[in-house]
């Protein structure tokens, strides 16, 4: 119940945080996706049903606070979490550098998804937003990442986010 909480909290924050505090204190047009680096820990933490519906409540979520395209979110990231939950299956997903490379096949395989989904959607110009920034988003993903990842570890949650626990000296 206790990881529950959590993960419902932390859902919470990353969505107020990525869709109201960045713009408004950083302003720039390009935000680190927090939504999509929790659903990468789902994926890497979670199996079957339950990661599945974590997944796209977390995409609903996010579309009913900030989103203009209601379900596209929702579909997306549970797509995500399908795509890469058969690698967490495979691999050591306690590497910090499989870590990574998760974060970046993820945010690759969800700019696909956006602008698929985007043309579905009708979005407009959609695409080409999210084609003219892909690198920079790439980019702050993975740099968010590693700092959530030291801040985790700092803390003491690295096992409630499945990030390996460095042995104490």
């Amino acid at each position: 119940m206790k990881r529950v909480l959590l993960f419902f909290l932390t859902c919470l924050m990353a969505i107020l945080i990525q869709s109201v505090l960045w713009p408004a204190v950083v302003g720039l047009d390009v935000k680190p996706d927090l939504v999509l680096l929790l659903t990468v820990c789902l994926a890497m933490a979670e199996r079957s049903f339950r990661g599945s519906f974590a997944a796209f409540m977390l995409g609903s979520w996010y579309d009913i606070v900030a989103g203009s395209h209601p379900g596209l979110h929702g579909v997306v990231l549970l797509t995500v979490y399908w795509g890469l939950q058969p690698i967490a299956t495979r691999f050591n997903v306690e590497s910090t550098v499989l870590q990574m490379i998760m974060v970046g096949v993820g945010t690759l395989l969800h700019a696909f998804l956006v602008i698929g989904g985007g043309f579905f959607a009708e979005a407009g110009g959609l695409w080409q937003f999210v084609l003219m920034n892909f690198l920079q988003q790439l980019l702050l993903n993975l740099v968010c990442a590693v700092v959530l990842v030291l801040l985790l570890r700092r803390f003491g949650l690295e096992r409630w986010f499945c990030l390996p626990q460095l042995e104490k000296v």
